[in-house]
């Protein structure tokens, strides 16, 4: 695409997934507002739950809801035979090939709406990116994009779907754009495109929905000015957060696996045929793993570590889970039925887990002044299912208001919302956990400052620590929250738009409310506390740098200073079954000002064969023929230089070549056999041991030989700066029109490290080669001053062609069998 080209379908793309979020959020606001308002009260009118005191009051309908629908899901979700991608699936794609696949589409939707009407702990933000993602990879497979372009499509639909459904058109696009790295956004190239689409989503959004353009939660009390101490309170929350962040993230994870692994057979490892001794180190290990021959004979010591007691419920617990089902299908549905019901118990004692935790941080925010959403208020039929609540608030007790969450209930919170996540991601169904580290660094900021507050009251530290919550809130929410997504900087606008208003406080007869932007500073400052601190904790595993980026060697050596820096290069055998005209190409060169004077670059263009050399010195030797060049019948070449590739034209020095229009320019693209070239210290030995065999250049340090086969003089400073730009060259310098092929299957196989990976890795630019010694050439014919000599100077084994101590043996055989025939 060009650029317009890709602007126009940004604003498409916008339009679209505008229209999209709208009409489903719609879908999600009427599914869950039918199964958690409807349904109830439908049941409770037909007798099937009674009233509370009864046999079987309606607060049953929270386990049994997530329940059931969690074992229908996940035994849909295994048995469809195209299966839904999760978050680390689109980020391998993203990263491999560009593009995901498109036909679970529709599946996606209804599985995720179902999940999210639940009551589980899943959120829109994950199939957004999936659903948008197909969107946008389905029209760049449409109109036939390479990977590069096919990438900058799937992230400008994601975040268009993001930046509409939850209002944030910048914030949404830096999220998505971050979510596949681990240290920041690194596909730059899409930044525009996704930010347009986002905003044109955030707009068609709003037309359609009519809601207003404002924040999201409404803060505590926070004062007009700060101290300028508060940056160093801000590192403090910053750890915090972190510690949240990894406990958030590591727990869930082993909640996640253990729920995926219920039900699955296992062999007996401790029946009669697993025999078990113990090892020298003191461990247990079965006799299958290790054999007979890690037991000693004699003269060792064992001793045996004995298993640790188990209470009753443990035993219980593994007795239910140690036998094992064969049928995936009927495992994940057993599996997410147990993990639902399990989820819907706790949310009887915490009703503040239930759903995915965007509609409930509110509550949460404000410690329980704002009622609870979805449930019905006291007097309505669906009130009953929080009758068994715990750390609800009554809006009209004043001292419950002012008081808030106690130390207990904040611990509670956090806990038991990682575990509903932890078992909701558990069953398999497709769903996103962004508000889930929002949620749980909220509640643990409410945790660490009652905790303050009482050591402060007992032994008078930590009052500075809880004289700020809204701070506190703010920066521990956006540690936790990096901690897993890796995503800083979209954080922290996301948490700087998400705020409404802060509390009015009356200071001397005078509404007083803090000014918003006075806390993002802060949560920079909190955000890259985390994220440098936990770089070990990884939540999704596929999230690396981007892996398509080769640093030229220029900028791998230090500044000013000569030297062979160390190229990351990808193998040539990996290409040497390309040899023929077809396939996908790309440009590669010098441009018109680093031609003039660039002396002793040689750039290999095209394989030469010893027929072609022979070819060419027979040209040469008879100037007045004119008949074309052919290749000859027989050849005493080695057998392994007889099957080359048989059409090949002898290129002059690509270094000197002037473009005389595009003519000239399109004839030697089509001449050329679109080859690998290489730079950096292999390609500076081999020349250097061209130059010392042939000699070519010795006598002619200040000429140069121009396309025409001309000699031409340079200066001894342009002959240096040839020779420094050969000590740092690279073969991928833009501007010459010169295409390469390249082994691509459509898919990143081997990534390339990061750039500043392999500014470290990079070989001392202040050491070069040791040049070789000249040789001398030997023979009575020598080809020193022949005008072919710049074209094969460069080949070397490992492009397609022979190297020069072959050339010259054959050519010697050669002339020995010419003279024995003439005798």
């Amino acid at each position: 695409f060009t650029s317009l080209q890709q602007f126009s379908w940004a604003v498409l793309i916008g339009i679209f997934m505008g229209a999209f979020t709208a009409y489903w959020g719609f879908i999600i606001e009427g599914c869950v507002d039918f199964m958690w308002k409807d349904v109830p009260e439908t049941l409770l009118e037909w007798g099937f739950f009674t009233e509370e005191g009864g046999s079987f009051p309606l607060f049953h309908y929270m386990w049994i809801c997530p329940a059931i629908f969690g074992g229908i899901l996940s035994y849909i979700t295994e048995m469809l035979p195209n299966k839904i991608p999760g978050q680390n699936e689109w980020i391998s794609s993203l990263h491999r090939r560009g593009v995901q696949d498109h036909g679970t589409f529709v599946n996606l939707l209804l599985v995720s709406t179902a999940g999210m009407a639940s009551g589980l702990s899943l959120g829109p933000e994950l199939p957004l990116v999936l659903s948008a993602g197909m969107v946008g990879s389905y029209l760049a497979v449409v109109t036939k994009q390479s990977i590069l372009s096919a990438r900058v499509m799937n992230l400008t639909a994601a975040s268009a779907a993001i930046g509409g459904f939850f209002g944030f058109p910048m914030a949404g696009a830096l999220f998505v754009l971050e979510l596949p790295h681990r240290m920041g956004l690194q596909y730059f190239e899409a930044l525009s495109p996704a930010t347009i689409a986002s905003i044109v989503a955030v707009l068609v959004n709003r037309i359609i929905t009519g809601n207003d353009v404002k924040g999201y939660f409404n803060y505590p009390f926070l004062t007009t000015t700060l101290p300028s101490g508060i940056f160093y309170i801000a590192v403090m929350y910053g750890l915090v957060g972190s510690l949240v962040g990894v406990f958030y993230a590591e727990v869930v994870k082993k909640i996640k696996t253990d729920v995926h692994h219920w039900f699955v057979p296992h062999d007996n490892h401790h029946g009669s045929s697993s025999k078990v001794h113990h090892g020298t180190a003191g461990t247990v290990e079965t006799w299958e793993s290790n054999g007979p021959e890690s037991v000693p004979l004699v003269g060792s010591k064992m001793k045996m570590r004995t298993q640790p007691q188990e209470n009753g419920l443990v035993k219980f617990w593994k007795k239910v889970t140690s036998f094992g089902i064969k049928n995936d299908a009927i495992r994940a549905g057993v599996s997410g039925s147990i993990a639902g019901m399990l989820t819907g118990v706790i949310c009887i004692f915490v009703p503040h887990a239930l759903f995915w935790g965007e509609a409930q941080l509110q509550t949460l925010i404000d410690q329980g002044k704002t009622p609870l959403p979805v449930f019905g208020e006291e007097g309505e039929p669906t009130s009953a299912l929080t009758s068994y609540g715990f750390c609800l608030i009554n809006p009209d007790d004043e001292i419950a208001v002012e008081e808030g969450l106690s130390l207990g209930c904040a611990a509670l919170l956090t806990v038991t919302k990682v575990l509903t996540i932890g078992l909701s991601l558990g069953t398999g169904i497709v769903g996103g956990h962004f508000w889930g580290p929002l949620y749980v660094g909220c509640a643990a900021s409410h945790f660490f400052t009652k905790l303050m507050s009482t050591l402060d009251e007992n032994f008078g530290v930590g009052e500075s620590l809880y004289s700020y919550p809204c701070v506190a809130i703010l920066c521990i929410m956006a540690s936790a929250h990096v901690v897993s997504f890796r995503a800083h900087l979209a954080i922290m606008l996301i948490l700087t738009l998400t705020i409404s208003t802060f509390s009015s406080n009356i200071i001397d007869g005078a509404f007083v409310g803090g000014d918003y932007s006075a806390v993002f500073p802060l949560l920079v400052v909190s955000s890259f506390i985390a994220l440098m601190l936990t770089r070990s904790t990884v939540f999704y595993k596929e999230q690396r740098c981007r892996g398509d980026i080769v640093a030229m060697p220029e900028v791998l050596c230090e500044p000013g200073k000569d030297g062979q820096p160390l190229a990351h290069t990808y193998d040539d055998g990996e290409y040497e079954d390309y040899d023929s005209d077809e396939g996908d190409l790309s440009w590669d060169g010098l441009d018109d000002n680093e031609r003039e004077g660039d002396v002793n670059t040689r750039h290999v263009q095209v394989p030469v064969t010893a027929g072609d050399i022979e070819q060419e010195f027979e040209r040469q030797n008879r100037p007045s023929a004119q008949s074309p060049r052919r290749r000859p019948s027989k050849s005493p070449l080695p057998p392994r230089f007889q099957d080359k590739t048989t059409k090949v034209v002898a290129m002059p020095n690509d270094s000197f070549m002037e473009h005389e229009g595009a003519d000239a320019a399109t004839d030697s693209v089509k001449k050329n056999p679109h080859r690998r070239t290489r730079s950096g210290s292999e390609l500076y030995k081999s020349q250097q041991y061209a130059k010392a065999r042939s000699g070519s250049l010795d006598a002619h340090e200040g000429e140069a030989v121009d396309g025409k086969g001309r000699r031409v003089s340079t200066t001894g400073a342009d002959a240096a700066a040839g020779r420094e730009r050969l000590n740092s060259s690279s073969s991928s310098r833009p501007g010459t029109p010169t295409l390469l092929r390249v082994s691509s299957f459509g898919e990143v196989a081997d990534f390339q490290p990061d750039l500043m990976t392999q500014a470290r890795s990079r070989a001392s630019s202040a050491s070069r080669p040791p040049s070789l010694p000249k040789g001398s050439n030997s023979g009575r014919h020598s080809r020193k001053n022949s005008d072919t000599i710049p074209a094969i100077q460069g080949v070397v084994d490992g492009f397609g062609g022979i190297p020069m101590d072959e050339v010259e043996r054959t050519f010697g055989s050669m002339m020995n069998q010419h003279t024995l025939n003439r005798n």
